[in-house]
């Protein structure tokens, strides 16, 4: 065998030499088709990868337009209404599920049209997340969403109908007599407990 590596071995015999140059060119082509067919096997492995992110974005889009059309009371939001029928809580579940949606989407998805469908989306919605107690930028949401909510929030500010933001601290005022009212309750109950048991 280590004759075969003596370039002597190969200069006595045209022949051999011209069947080991052979040979070495067979193995060098065998390895580089090898190589190739490897990166043509990753390439297409990340290809269908990203088919499948894109298709799971746009499943997670349309569930969400499946919910706009379920709660349309939600999609484009008349705050007084909501709050006269006591459904900002739901507006609230439905509006996190909407910034899931899109967190989701931005993160599975490449194309970079979305944030555009998304900051008109969020101009319906800009108010409720314009309020100081909604703090989207504790590490919840990714950073390209919480910039998408906020262009979306300066663009669309001065063009929507004026609604003003006292719903909200009405809102809050009520809850908040709520709890007052509960707790009077829960102690006139145990003074009325204590004066039967005492």
């Amino acid at each position: 065998m280590t004759e075969i590596w003596d370039t002597s071995y190969w200069a006595s015999d045209p022949l051999k030499s011209a069947a080991g140059t052979w040979s070495a060119i067979a193995t060098l082509f065998a390895v580089l088709v090898s190589i190739i067919a490897a990166l043509f096997a990753w390439l297409q492995f990340k290809h269908a990868r990203n088919l499948q992110n894109e298709a799971f974005a746009k499943s997670i889009y349309a569930e969400q337009l499946r919910l706009d059309l379920l709660y349309p009371q939600f999609s484009v939001p008349n705050y007084w209404e909501l709050k006269r029928d006591n459904k900002l809580p739901h507006y609230d579940t439905f509006l996190s599920h909407l910034l899931w949606a899109m967190d989701e989407i931005l993160l599975y998805s490449k194309d970079r049209t979305w944030p555009d469908v998304f900051k008109g989306y969020l101009a319906f919605h800009y108010r409720y997340l314009a309020r100081p107690e909604f703090d989207f930028g504790n590490g919840v949401y990714s950073t390209e969403l919480v910039d998408i909510i906020r262009e979306a929030s300066t663009n669309h500010r001065n063009w929507l109908d004026s609604e003003p933001l006292a719903v909200f601290d009405e809102w809050e005022a009520d809850a908040e007599r709520d709890r007052a009212r509960a707790l009077k309750r829960t102690a006139r109950t145990a003074r009325s407990r204590n004066v039967k048991n005492g």
